[in-house]
Order: structure tokens, then C-alpha cells, then sequence
């Protein structure tokens, strides 16, 4: 069966288009949870940094840094907890913060309580665990800083792994929309 000049550029645009949207579909399936894990281990990093800064400076107490500290947790969905040698909490942007001071303080002993992952995480490292209780996966990072103040800065996965999700399924309905519009676009052309 032979097809029209118009019906093969047709095929062919709408193959190539069908093509691209499945192949940045695959990509954004394979590679973004992963992307996001590295950009979250930077922006736990990037948080550490700023509490040693301000640990060396004497300013983490001041109420300038914590509002500071306290949005850049809130927006990068982070909690973190500073405790001095007195163990008293000098600073927390955290929604459970019994929860994070009981890990700390596990990590301190060298007894992780109620976690799976690293035997023993290197302080002043970042790496992923799972919440027994919870069955949720954390990064997390802790350690003393340069004052002698301990903290502890943690993120859930679960938000990373629900926007994958969402951005995938987005792509899908995108793809199968612009698929059918480029059809139709297509047939329009190829006619003229």
C-alpha cells in the first residue's frame, strides 16, 4: 500500500514528535528522582554550611539568623535542630522536634534508635536512612560544628518521590495532548 506525499510527512512529524515526548518521558522517568536526591544532599550541605558560619561568628542565636535559618528550612522542606554543649536547643526549625533530638542523640552514643541505613553515618557526612516507625526514608546530616554545638538538619524523601510522581504523570497528559494537537496540525499542513 502506497502512501501520498502528505501522508508520509505526516507520519513522519508525528512519529518524530511521538518519539521526543516518549524519550524525555523515559529520561524524566529514569533520571529526576535521582536529580533531586543530589540537589537535596546539596541544599542539606549548603544548610550545614550556614549553621558553621554562624556557629563561628556567634550569631546563631541572633533572631536575624534564625529568621533566616528558619525560612531557608521552611522552603527547602528541612528540619534542623542546633543543641549546645549544655545539651539545650539554641536552635530549631523542625516539626518533630522530639523525634530529631531522640536521632541525635543516638548518633552522639553511636546508637541509632529505630533507623535502617548507614550502621554508623559519618558525622559532618550526608546520607539516606529509613524510620523504622514510619517506614520513611530521610536525608540527613549531623555532626558538631566548629563551636562545639551539635545538630542534626534532616529532609523526607517522600516529598521527592510524590513530585517525581506528579511530574511524570503531568508529562504523560502533556505528551498524549500534544500528540494529538500535532496530528492534527500535521494533516492540516500536509493537505496545503
Amino acid at each position: 500500500m502506497k502512501y501520498s506525499i502528505k501522508q508520509q510527512i505526516a507520519m513522519i512529524f508525528i512519529a518524530v514528535m511521538a518519539g521526543t515526548i516518549i524519550l524525555c518521558w523515559f529520561i524524566n522517568n529514569t533520571f529526576l528522582y535521582n536529580y533531586y536526591e543530589h540537589d537535596k544532599k546539596a541544599v542539606v550541605q549548603n544548610a550545614y554550611e550556614r549553621l558553621n558560619k554562624a556557629g563561628k561568628s556567634e550569631k546563631l542565636t541572633s533572631q536575624e539568623f534564625q529568621n533566616e535559618m528558619g525560612e531557608y528550612a521552611f522552603r527547602h522542606n528541612l528540619s534542623v535542630e542546633v543543641v549546645n554543649e549544655n545539651a539545650e536547643v539554641v536552635f530549631a526549625a523542625t516539626f518533630n522536634g522530639a523525634e530529631l533530638n531522640r536521632r541525635l542523640f543516638g548518633y552522639i552514643t553511636g546508637i541509632p534508635i529505630g533507623v535502617e541505613g548507614e550502621e554508623s553515618p559519618k558525622p559532618n557526612t550526608v546520607f539516606k536512612l529509613r524510620e523504622l516507625r514510619t517506614n520513611t526514608e530521610y536525608i540527613e546530616m549531623y555532626g558538631q560544628l566548629d563551636n562545639g554545638s551539635w545538630y542534626i538538619i534532616s529532609s523526607t524523601m517522600e516529598s521527592i518521590r510524590d513530585s517525581v510522581r506528579l511530574a511524570n504523570r503531568f508529562l504523560a497528559w502533556v505528551g498524549v495532548v500534544s500528540i494529538l494537537v500535532g496530528c492534527v496540525v500535521c494533516l492540516v499542513i500536509a493537505r496545503r
